[in-house]
């Protein structure tokens, strides 16, 4: 983690989007705005992958990280399995909970474990009171994973959303090749932009998007 504290990311293209990605936050948590959608978009090797990262490491852990307290980075890696977004939120809650047992990081936890142990219970805390079903078909499981969103605000908080390689969703199809995955991703599509209208959640949403 310290490599990427130290990483200069305020110049060119990367500091544009690193100011960008920042900016949204930080209008949503002073109540300007309830939802914020961020789309990046570049060809492979140019540091869309990093730049959110260091977002995501100043936003749990930065200097200003009193500020950002109450925003909880959820970092979907789309490439890893088929699409399914109650199953990649329980990885994502299970790896943040191995990071912290054990120090061993996965690329979708970033930030120091201290400033991931509040936000690791309210997360779980959080699964055992929506109780969601994995195997429930299409329209609950999406319901099931905003209704997660949803007690994470009535808590307090703001989840950041990250999805990441979401052209093997839109473009490729990579991550739609089980049957199961294709309804879900449609499921999504619909609550995704009333999602973008703040009905919903309040939060924000990251796609990043390698282009060819």
């Amino acid at each position: 983690m310290s490599a990427l504290k130290n990483i200069d990311i305020g110049i060119g293209p990367v500091g544009v989007a690193y100011g960008g990605i920042m900016n949204e936050v930080s209008e949503m948590i002073k109540g300007s705005k309830s939802f914020s959608a961020v789309y990046i978009e570049g060809r492979y090797g140019t540091g869309k992958t990093l730049v959110l990262r260091r977002a995501i490491y100043d936003i749990v852990s930065g200097e200003n990280k009193k500020v950002y307290e109450r925003v909880i980075p959820i970092y979907f890696f789309l490439g890893t399995r088929d699409f399914d977004p109650l199953v990649h939120l329980r990885i994502f809650i299970d790896d943040v909970k191995t990071y912290l047992d054990t120090g061993l990081v996965k690329p979708n936890v970033v930030g120091e474990k201290e400033d991931w142990e509040i936000r690791y219970k309210l997360l779980e805390d959080t699964w055992q009171r929506v109780q969601p079903k994995l195997d429930a078909e299409g329209s609950r499981q999406i319901e099931s994973f905003f209704s997660f969103m949803r007690e994470l605000n009535k808590s307090g908080y703001l989840p950041m959303l990250i999805f990441d390689e979401f052209e093997r969703l839109i473009y490729t199809g990579d991550v739609l090749r089980e049957e199961r995955s294709r309804p879900l991703f449609v499921e999504f599509v619909k609550r995704y932009f009333e999602l973008t209208r703040d009905i919903f959640i309040a939060g924000s949403s990251l796609l990043l998007l390698q282009r060819e």
